[in-house]
């Protein structure tokens, strides 16, 4: 039950610049107001909600008028006075959680070189940041996450956890992450056993190319699975137009399809990864063998994410579209002055593709273009058992 609790001592002669001295020692908040209300005469108005029966108050004023005594009274008490004619309205303030800036440098053990674009993200939730080409990162967090982890990962490494209590109380971390060594147990296989197989938009002649030039903005293909197969994700593979600036990264997104609108629906790789093409143009492949991806009987989503790795605003979840036109940078004052744009990612004519193909808007939404679709090209290869393609429709 909400009460509203006044105070009707207001002194007809109150002077709010004459100066009051006191005590508060062991005192409720309520049984606070009452005494500073019967020694200077203000009328506070308040709610029930307002106030933490349980909270005590200790302080010692002296010679203070009512605005000053207003003021220590919100330090203690985290009630913001207002003051409306003869009264004084006290209302609790929002919380406003502390932010701590996290920042560092994440450099390979073994060569002591800054590893570009490594990922740097709290574990199981949609907040972090993608270093720069120097390794560098920076961003905010509240204390909400204090008892949470920082993962830094990045294709090719082990990852390194470390909790956010500990980065925030020595901030300006050097991260070093190690060479990854995946063991594989023994198995005897005979290459007469399994097949590769290409899914997707394999075409190698592209009508055009899309410009991935925003930061979160992305392309993606459905690859339906129209034929059956069951087998395991090698590599996702992405044309890339020698027109766009290929030496700029993007991250790699595979997507299940939702059963409800059929565009992307949740992510199934559970890793931020961030690649830079070492190739001009054409085929550039991405091993994700690692993460023992199924293909899933309904099909998924292959999908390109641009990449604005100067920018350090959060990156993961819903925020950080950044225009690159915009040049919204953070750049150290002895380092190279540089704009990476985008990607340029092909596109063929064919019908099929082209309503296959979903594209992700600053509004934070799926959709498809009616007017000028795009088959985008981007394929996976697929290793299945021969003899298995139809196991799973019985023909």
């Amino acid at each position: 039950m909400l009460t509203l609790f006044t105070y009707n001592l207001w002194a007809q002669n109150a002077n709010t610049e004459a100066a009051f001295s006191g005590s508060c020692r062991g005192i409720t908040v309520r049984e606070t107001l009452d005494y500073i209300s019967t020694l200077t005469g203000v009328k506070f108005a308040y709610t029930s909600l307002s106030v933490d029966e349980k909270k005590l108050v200790n302080f010692t004023f002296n010679n203070l008028t009512v605005p000053e005594l207003l003021e220590i009274m919100h330090e203690h008490t985290d009630l913001k006075p207002t003051i409306l004619g003869n009264q004084v309205l006290l209302k609790a303030e929002a919380y406003k959680p502390k932010k701590y800036l996290l920042s560092g440098i994440v450099f390979e053990q073994d060569s002591i070189t800054p590893v570009s674009y490594a990922a740097v993200s709290v574990s199981g939730r949609a907040v972090g940041t993608i270093a720069d080409v120097q390794g560098r990162f920076e961003f905010e967090l509240t204390d909400e996450f204090s008892d949470d982890t920082l993962a830094f990962s990045m294709m090719g490494y082990e990852p390194y956890i470390i909790p956010v209590r500990s980065f925030i109380s020595h901030p300006g971390k050097l991260i070093v992450l190690q060479t990854a060594v995946y063991e594989i147990k023994p198995v005897k296989i005979s290459s007469k056993d399994f097949k590769k197989v290409t899914v997707g938009n394999s075409r190698n002649i592209p009508a055009g190319s899309l410009y991935m030039d925003t930061n979160g903005q992305q392309a993606a293909l459905l690859v339906e699975n129209d034929k059956g197969i069951d087998g395991k994700l090698l590599t996702v593979n992405y044309y890339l137009s020698a027109s766009g600036n290929t030496d700029a990264p993007f991250r790699v997104r595979l997507y299940a399809v939702d059963t409800i609108t059929g565009e992307p629906g949740n992510d199934m790789i559970n890793e931020i990864i961030v690649v830079k093409p070492d190739i001009k143009r054409g085929w550039y492949g991405v091993d994700i063998r690692k993460f023992d991806i199924c293909v899933p009987e309904n099909g998924f989503f292959i999908a390109m994410e641009g990449v604005f790795p100067n920018n350090y605003d959060f990156y993961t979840g819903d925020d950080g579209f950044i225009d690159l036109t915009g040049g919204n940078q953070v750049i150290e004052d002895d380092a190279p002055v540089s704009i990476i744009y985008g990607q340029r990612l092909g596109y063929s004519r064919n019908r099929k593709d082209k309503n296959n193909t979903w594209h992700y808007s600053l509004s934070h939404t799926w959709f498809q273009l009616k007017r000028q679709p795009f088959g985008i090209m981007v394929s996976a290869e697929v290793q299945v058992r021969k003899n298995k393609r139809n196991e799973r429709t019985g023909r």
